[in-house]
């Protein structure tokens, strides 16, 4: 399924929630890019089967993925960051409140259209994140499926 094909995700998302539905993006068709810091997922360590290898767990939630490790305290990890940005359609986390601040970035701060930004609501939690809308996605997708 190819639904997604031509949406790049920046995914900053850990644990179980943010990675299985960015994994769901990436089944059909979107372009995700796993974004962890240096340390890397904390379920890249936890249900370990297999020493000094990602654990079943972590893989699972996270195949079919692209990935960059980035260090975002330091100012060229910081440079990568925006980088991506502009070239990232969607950027999905679910850091605690005012991490993203912490790092000198501001929820509503995009670098391409501040008009573009969109508030979601993660029900299980009950917190606001930022949400880019995909304008112009709907309008691509119906012109590849016409040109077929």
């Amino acid at each position: 399924m190819e639904a997604l094909k031509g949406v790049r995700i920046l995914d900053m998302t850990h644990v179980q929630a943010g990675p299985t539905c960015s994994q769901l993006l990436a089944w059909m068709g979107a372009d995700v890019i796993k974004f962890e810091n240096p340390q890397g997922d904390a379920t890249r360590g936890q249900l370990r089967d297999v020493p000094n290898a990602d654990s079943l767990y972590f893989t699972m939630l996270n195949c079919n993925k692209r990935s960059i490790t980035v260090n975002m305290k330091s100012a060229e990890g910081k440079q990568v960051f925006v980088d991506l940005l502009k070239k990232c359609d969607i950027v999905m986390e679910n850091f605690g409140p005012g991490v993203l601040d912490r790092f000198g970035f501001t929820v509503g701060e995009d670098p391409r259209d501040q008009s573009e930004d969109r508030h979601g609501l993660d029900q299980g939690l009950r917190l606001e994140r930022p949400v880019r809308r995909l304008q112009g996605v709907r309008e691509r997708a119906r012109r590849r499926w016409a040109a077929r």
